[in-house]
């Protein structure tokens, strides 16, 4: 943590590529500092990768969904709809309740005994 020890800087700079700044000061360091003609073009590139990852989402990345929970509200138009009475078939959601996890509950249950006795 930074507030018990040592910043490391060792290893060069690490943009936060999720984070805006909050304020952009115009007395700010960065800001006023004279431009070195050997640092521009890797103070450029570092503005070009920072600008792509903030713009970079699944959306540009992926053509659809992968998962079941980006199917909401991103191209929930393009998915599939199934008729009511398939949906049983094509999706199953184990519950606790489901008579084969029930009989699979008793036979483990069953056996942890027989172990311990």
């Amino acid at each position: 943590m930074t507030c018990c020890g040592e910043v490391d800087t060792s290893k060069g700079f690490k943009p936060s590529y999720n984070v805006k700044a909050l304020t952009e000061k115009f007395y700010a360091r960065h800001d006023t500092l004279n431009e070195d003609p050997k640092t521009v073009l890797s103070y450029k590139h570092y503005c070009e990768e920072i600008e792509k990852r903030q713009k970079y989402t699944p959306r540009t990345f992926y053509l659809t969904p992968r998962t079941e929970n980006q199917v909401y509200g991103w191209l929930h138009h393009l998915a599939f709809k199934y008729d009511p009475g398939y949906e049983q078939m094509l999706f199953h959601r184990a519950r606790q309740s489901d008579p084969d996890i029930k009989i699979q509950n008793a036979i483990n249950l069953a056996v942890l005994r027989g172990l311990r006795r």
